[in-house]
């Protein structure tokens, strides 16, 4: 025994995994068909697994002629339950469960979660079905279908470089700000109907705010406009993406200079304490009012003219950008940190981290360049804001993200003139 295994792929873990995972299918399917003897259950589908798994180990020949076998019972149990279960659900399951323990002998941690993955579909059947049949509507369907074509389909076809003579407009960046707007607008509306408006607007916006905080922002003021009469709950939610950014800005700083870190902290902590109360001042007690998971009439997850309108004003910002670059010259760092904080704030400050820590500027000259950076993005959200939620969300928003730069600026002034 040891010898096969020595020359061949077989490991004692691999064949554990592929046995594991065939009689987790097999309990499963058992339990589905309510105990009838006529289907394949825990030993017929823990024998596929293991089969699979000592075919893939032992060679090409095994393989084959395994696999074959397992399409050729999956046939034969296919025509012999036909008559009272037409679905095939057992039969393709299977396949899978072979294709599982083959796996397995490559790799255990893939067929694992894989193997999971699968028990949980097959297990979820019921709810799988109502939530398809009688909870997901027709419009949601095609705005998930139009996420999904525009994240996996249309951003990876855009150039990752600029395109106008400015060196301004880099289509795959302004589509990956898009994507993060429709994620994270299509969460904030599932986070409503399912999760209730405390919790479920609090955490997409903090969840956002790790992805883009100027696109959960953008989002939240879509969702004003569409819902005014809950514009605070929806300020207070963009408020709170803000406490990501600042989170994601000390984790640069970290991870690319941690000498700036402990100058950094005080800013950063009391900053984000800032924000969450001017968050909790304008959102608590509006969301306190909404009823759980309300949502207005005729909402869906995002509105694909609100994308198209970010996408130009995101486009105009970034020209003006570029302008003022080329009338800047080289300039300061602060100047160009600034410029380059209206397209990506943490793009800013990474570059400013790296010339610190390459030397090439000092710590303080960095640290202003990124309240530059900070103060520049801030304004990009403030002008979101007002263009697309509407002046009781905008008022909120301002006054959150004023109230967010003036503490941070205030607390590295005072950091700066102490050190």
């Amino acid at each position: 025994m040891m010898d096969l295994m020595q020359a061949s792929n077989l490991t004692p873990w691999g064949v554990a995994t592929a046995g594991g995972l065939g009689l987790l299918i097999g309990v499963e399917r058992e339990r589905s068909s309510g105990g009838n003897s006529e289907g394949a259950g825990i030993r017929t589908f823990t024998v596929i697994g293991l089969t699979g798994g000592l075919a893939a180990g032992v060679g090409t020949i095994p393989l084959l002629i395994s696999g074959l076998g397992v399409v050729g019972m999956a046939i034969a149990s296919y025509r012999h339950t036909a008559a009272n279960d037409p679905g095939s659900t057992s039969e393709f399951a299977m396949l899978l469960t072979w294709l599982l323990g083959v796996t397995a002998m490559h790799s255990t941690v893939l067929a694992a979660a894989a193997g999971i993955v699968a028990v949980l579909l097959l297990a979820s059947k019921s709810r799988i079905h109502h939530f398809a049949t009688r909870q997901l509507t027709r419009r949601e369907l095609h705005d998930a279908l139009l996420l999904v074509a525009v994240a996996f389909v249309v951003l990876p076809l855009l150039p990752a470089r600029a395109v106008d003579p400015w060196g301004a407009i880099n289509p795959q960046r302004l589509g990956f700000l898009v994507v993060a707007m429709m994620v994270v607008s299509s969460a904030g509306y599932l986070a409503l109907r399912f999760l209730g408006p405390r919790l479920g607007l609090a955490l997409t916006a903090l969840a956002g705010g790790l992805v883009s905080s100027t696109a959960t922002i953008a989002a939240m003021a879509s969702k004003a406009r569409d819902d005014p009469a809950n514009a605070s709950a929806f300020a207070g939610a963009g408020l709170l993406s803000n406490i990501g950014t600042l989170a994601q800005i000390g984790i640069v700083v970290a991870l690319l200079c941690p000498e700036l870190l402990t100058p950094l902290a005080l800013p950063l902590l009391a900053s984000g304490v800032t924000t969450l109360v001017v968050a909790a001042m304008s959102g608590w007690r509006a969301m306190r009012s909404l009823q759980h998971g309300a949502l207005s009439p005729g909402a869906r997850p995002f509105q694909p003219r609100h994308v198209l309108a970010f996408v130009g004003l995101m486009a105009l910002l970034m020209l003006l950008g570029a302008f003022a670059r080329n009338w800047l010259g080289q300039g300061t760092l602060a100047w160009i940190s600034a410029v380059s904080g209206l397209a990506d704030v943490h793009a800013a400050i990474a570059a400013a981290a790296q010339l610190t820590a390459g030397r090439q500027v000092d710590p303080e000259e960095a640290l202003q360049a990124m309240a530059a950076a900070l103060a520049s993005n801030s304004v990009l959200k403030c002008t979101l804001a007002i263009a697309r939620g509407g002046r009781r969300y905008a008022s909120w928003v301002i006054a959150g993200i004023v109230a967010m730069v003036a503490t941070f600026g205030g607390s590295l002034m005072l950091v700066l003139s102490t050190a």
